[in-house]
């Protein structure tokens, strides 16, 4: 809990009258909640594509395929996270304008041949504009990023505007800047710290999808279980 103290006071809702410039903040539930009512919105078309891939992701029947796509990613980022970036940012660009293409077009009710010929439009489209435009795409995807993270962790920004008018809006900004230059002058740093990593996941996760996509399930009495994308932990299994 943090208060930042004034001289002034105001009414509170409760009925409770407070120094008016005590600002008491749960900054953690604060942040957790800003960034959902940033990205979460129900008019959003990023919360519908995502709650969309989400979906399937659970649900479908290829399993086998996905396991294989991320085992794929896995082995690419372990092996040269930072060489084959490019590569990769721009496939998975392609795969998201088909993904929204194909979720757009089943909305309007359109035919299969119709569907596919607008997803192959939109990932060549995409996919070509990225990978001729590397660098200004990694300037947007830092910018999107940073100033994401800035708005999920800049509640206590928030009712300062009240006393400093323009607080909120430069703290994301600063994220957004800080966000361009990690995927820009730091992005060799960036990815060779976290591409083992992440490649290490995927590869792992993709080795069994036999428990649902991304459950890593190896042979042996303690295993790693991802479950529901939001939390890790180890379980004991007797076989």
């Amino acid at each position: 809990m943090i208060a930042i103290g004034l001289h002034q006071s105001c009414q509170q809702p409760n009925g409770a009258r407070v120094p008016r410039g005590i600002v008491r903040l749960d900054a953690l539930g604060m942040s957790r909640d800003g960034l959902a009512n940033f990205t979460g919105s129900g008019d959003s078309p990023l919360f519908v594509y995502a709650n969309s891939f989400s979906d399937w992701l659970k649900g479908t029947s290829y399993q086998w395929t996905v396991a294989g796509a991320a085992l794929l990613v896995g082995l690419c980022l372990t092996w040269d996270g930072p060489r084959m970036w490019q590569f990769l940012f721009t496939a998975a660009v392609s795969a998201l304008a088909a993904g929204a293409a194909c979720y757009e077009a089943n909305v309007q009710e359109m035919g299969i041949f119709s569907t596919a010929i607008l997803m192959a439009q939109a990932a060549g489209t995409l996919g070509l504009a990225t990978f001729w435009g590397f660098e200004g795409s990694q300037v947007l995807l830092g910018a999107c990023s940073g100033f994401a993270a800035a708005y999920g962790t800049g509640a206590w920004t928030r009712p300062l505007d009240e006393q400093l008018p323009g607080t909120s809006i430069c703290w994301y900004i600063l994220g957004a800047m800080f966000g361009v230059l990690v995927f820009t002058t730091w992005r060799p740093q960036m990815l060779a710290c976290l591409a083992p990593m992440l490649g290490g996941l995927l590869t792992a996760s993709g080795a069994e999808p036999s428990d649902g996509p991304f459950a890593v399930l190896p042979e042996s009495k303690n295993h790693l279980r991802w479950e529901s994308y939001d939390r890790i932990r180890i379980e004991k299994v007797n076989y």
